[in-house]
This record gives structure tokens, C-alpha cells and sequence, in this order.
């Protein structure tokens, strides 16, 4: 059985541990611009996260405790396509290729 909080708490060390270097490496290369958030900009990324990314994450881990990884994992990715679908036969979307 997996243990979450252990599962979580190591992907987020290492997601820390490999991209946070990438920020003054990039903002002194003058590739992209780092600059702090506002306090309303500040809400909205801990409301963002919490939401997009905390909550979906949480899910797919019980859909896959419930099921397996794989259907979890095919239902994650058919959400997408789905949605583009949808939007192709509802709202009458054009996509292109490279989309």
C-alpha cells in the first residue's frame, strides 16, 4: 500500500530540489523575468493550486487505490481529449494540427 503524505512529501522535495536552482539560473540569463506576486496575485496562486493541482492529485490517487493506475491514468488522459471533442461537435471549435 502506498503511503501518501510519504509519496506527496518526496515528489514535492525533489520537484524543490531540481527546478528551484532553474529560477536565478533564468532570471540572470535574462531568459525570463522574475519578479515577486502582488498579494491578490499571491490568493489566487494558493487558491489555483489548492484546487487545480492539490485536490485533482488527491483523486487521481484514490481513483487509482479504488481501481488501478492504469484506468485512473486512461481517465486522466481521456478528460482532455474528450473536452476537445466536445468542443469540436458542440461549439463548432476548429482546431489545428499542431493543437
Amino acid at each position: 500500500k502506498v503511503d501518501i503524505v510519504l509519496f506527496f512529501g518526496t515528489v514535492g522535495f525533489f520537484s524543490a530540489l531540481f527546478l528551484l536552482p532553474l529560477f536565478p539560473i533564468l532570471h540572470f540569463a535574462e531568459i525570463e523575468d522574475f519578479k515577486w506576486p502582488t498579494g491578490t496575485e499571491l490568493k489566487f496562486l494558493v487558491l489555483t493550486a489548492l484546487l487545480g493541482t492539490v485536490i485533482s492529485d488527491l483523486l487521481w490517487l484514490w481513483s487509482s487505490l479504488l481501481t488501478s493506475s492504469l484506468v485512473a491514468t486512461i481517465g486522466l488522459a481521456l478528460t482532455s481529449t474528450v473536452s476537445i471533442l466536445v468542443d469540436i461537435m458542440v461549439n463548432k471549435r476548429h482546431f489545428n494540427f499542431v493543437f
